[in-house]
This record gives structure tokens, C-alpha cells and sequence, in this order.
């Protein structure tokens, strides 16, 4: 089947299961073509997945990459070591290295709470990852894409994200950068998208109005950043 004009490359959050993308790509104009990348259960580091990128991206098409929360590092390290038609990178909520204080009381708290990972609370999913008025279908859906990792894996990629350091990749990375930024995200601070700015000055950023699932619970206000951003790429 022929391509169309823009092909997305979608890695999903600490889930990794790519199950949440459904908001935005049922908002998306007949331009974009999509494919979704999902993690194996298992605990890999950021090279280590890779192959899950390499084994379903479009070879020899020029395809962005939007990149939510955890995956900005891994879509930075990627596009950094395979820049070839990678026409450009979209994170979303995502960060470089861990963002003190609010990603590591979180992550201490993921890691302790046996309970949150075995079955996240209403009261937590609301808190740090959506907000008070989340749909309970949203909720619903995050709760089921967490419960079907396994939480060793999940303990695991909370430890990988905090200490990841991905300022190099950054500033190796070719490719234009556009971060979203979720004004009210409770695990990502601002100061990371200033530290980014910093490390690479070009890098586009637009802030909107909604939680650190951004693409789940604001998908049209992204559509539109990622389609004005990529125009005329």
C-alpha cells in the first residue's frame, strides 16, 4: 500500500503498549498514516528497544516521530544513532533526564506502591497522570494498559527514566524538534523544557492546557501543534 504525505511513528509512554494512542489517532486528518510501536514485557534498557522501533518503521520514508513521556529519551537516542529519513521528532510531556522533584517522589511512589502496580487507583491514575474530571473511559483505559505489563517491567522503566541522561542524544539529535508541553502535568515540570531549550535552542514548544497524558486527554489541540508544526517539513 502506497504511503501518504506524512507517516507518524508512535512510541507510547511507561505502558509501552501503544494501547493509548486511540484519542489521537482518531483525530487525525487522511494525511497521516500511522504506526504504533509496542514494547515487549520485559526490562529493557533504551537500546534494547530498538529492535521494537526498527522491526516496524517504514524503511526508505521519510516518518516522524512523536514520542510520549518516557519515550522521548528512546525516540532521542534513536534519531540520533539512525538519523536516516527521520523528518522530524514530537515530544510529548517527555524529558531528558529526570525532572527533580516531581518525577522522583513519583517514582518512588510507583515503586513502593506494589498496590498502584498491581492496580492503579482512580485517586492516583486523576493525580499524576490525568485530572480530576478524567472520562472514566480514559481512566479505564490507562488502568487496563498498565495492568497488562507486568510490575517488574514497569518498576523498571520508572528506575530507567530517572536515571536516564539524554542531553547528548538531544543535541545530537538532526532532526527539527517539536515539544508539547502539558501545563498541568503533575511528573514533568517546566524547568525540563528549559533545560532543553537551553541544550538546543531551535527546538519549537507550545504549551496546552491538560495533564501529562496529553495526547489522550487534549488530542485535538495536538493534532493541531503536530499538523502546524509539520506543514512544512
Amino acid at each position: 500500500m502506497q504511503l501518504k504525505k506524512h507517516h507518524l511513528l508512535l512510541l507510547p509512554g511507561i505502558d509501552g503498549t501503544g494501547r493509548l494512542f486511540a484519542p489521537l489517532q482518531g483525530v487525525l486528518s487522511p494525511e497521516f498514516e500511522t504506526t504504533i510501536v509496542s514494547y515487549p514485557d520485559k526490562p529493557l534498557t533504551y537500546e534494547g528497544l530498538f529492535p521494537s522501533i526498527r522491526d516496524v518503521l517504514p524503511w526508505n520514508v521519510p516518518y516522524s516521530i512523536i514520542a510520549e513521556s518516557f519515550s522521548g529519551a528512546l525516540a532521542l537516542r534513536f534519531a540520533a544513532q539512525h538519523p536516516q529519513n527521520v523528518r522530524a521528532l514530537i515530544l510529548s510531556a517527555a524529558f531528558v533526564r529526570n525532572p527533580l522533584p516531581p518525577m522522583l517522589h513519583w517514582g518512588r511512589r510507583l515503586l513502593n506502591d506494589t498496590g498502584f502496580l498491581r492496580r492503579p487507583s482512580e485517586i492516583l491514575l486523576k493525580k499524576f497522570l490525568a485530572t480530576r474530571d478524567c472520562p472514566e473511559v480514559l481512566c479505564d483505559a490507562v488502568r487496563a494498559a498498565l495492568e497488562s505489563v507486568s510490575r517488574e517491567v514497569l518498576a523498571y522503566r520508572v528506575w530507567l527514566a530517572a536515571e536516564t541522561d539524554s542531553r547528548a542524544a538531544l543535541q545530537a539529535c538532526p532532526a527539527p524538534i517539536l515539544y508539547l508541553q502539558a501545563a498541568q502535568d503533575s511528573i514533568v515540570g517546566p524547568e525540563n523544557l528549559e533545560e532543553i531549550r537551553t541544550l538546543k535552542p531551535d527546538v519549537k514548544s507550545i504549551t496546552l492546557d491538560g495533564p501529562h497524558l496529553l495526547l489522550q486527554s487534549k488530542p485535538r489541540e495536538a493534532f493541531a501543534a503536530i499538523w502546524e508544526f509539520l506543514s512544512d517539513k
